[in-house]
């Protein structure tokens, strides 16, 4: 039964994976991606830097060693990212906009490592 249990939650994952990367497509992110590059930074977690290459968001997380990721818009201000450790998963990291200025970031990482989404505050 576990087993079994494993198996169908792994069938699930991949399922919402697959959903996911189709949602990639030709969607374009309400802000120029210099936008959401700068610093942003939570009291328990850290400082997470966000920087633009090849079209794509890159992040460092400052909090955890060496963890950094790149990130694809996939609409309704999320962004799919690709962690430089698979264990971090792939749930969608969201953007918060005031008045067309980015002012947070909501990261999820998978449950394995932490339950709670983190909100970040832009400091610049």
């Amino acid at each position: 039964p576990m087993l079994q249990a494993h198996l169908k939650e792994k069938e699930a994952q991949a399922t919402a994976n697959q959903k996911l990367q189709e949602r990639l497509g030709n969607n374009k992110p309400p802000q120029p991606l210099q936008q959401y590059a700068g610093s942003y930074e939570h009291p328990l977690y850290g400082k997470v830097t966000v920087t633009v290459s090849e079209q794509k968001l890159q992040f460092k997380f400052h909090g955890h060693n060496n963890l950094t990721a790149t990130a694809q818009y996939i609409g309704n201000n999320q962004w799919l990212p690709t962690f430089n450790n698979a264990v971090y998963g792939n749930a969608p990291m969201k953007f918060t906009l005031e008045k067309g200025i980015v002012t947070h970031l909501t990261v999820k990482v998978s449950d394995f490592v932490e339950y709670d989404p983190y909100t970040f505050t832009k400091v610049k």
